[in-house]
């Protein structure tokens, strides 16, 4: 099945290839604006689903709801579990305290 997905893609850029420049300015006329078309489509069809406060993703919800309110959430804290694993990996270990105080503060 892969095989044939490949062919589709292939055999269209081996004949717009062998007509030369022309050939290929004149193929990405027509596709290029129907790429657009149907990401501009996808886009608005999917608009309903985009909520505006989760824009920053640090935050989330806003602070409040971050800090306050999932204080329990013990998925917040698998990063600190990451710090243990990192410091062979530094090239210089004198930059694990500030990489891991950044780590926590974010």
């Amino acid at each position: 099945m892969s095989d044939l997905l490949i062919l589709l893609f292939l055999i269209p850029t081996l004949i717009c290839s062998k007509g030369g420049l022309k050939s290929i300015l004149s193929t990405n006329l027509v596709f290029v604006p129907m790429a657009i078309f149907a990401i501009i489509l996808l886009y608005i069809t999917a608009s309903s689903d985009f909520v505006v406060q989760r824009l920053f993703p640090v935050l989330g919800y806003g602070a409040k709801e971050t800090f306050v309110n999932q204080i329990s959430n013990l998925f917040g804290f698998n990063v600190i579990g990451y710090l243990f694993f990192i410091k062979p990996f530094l090239k210089q270990e004198s930059d694990f305290k500030k990489i891991s105080i950044f780590t926590v503060i974010v």
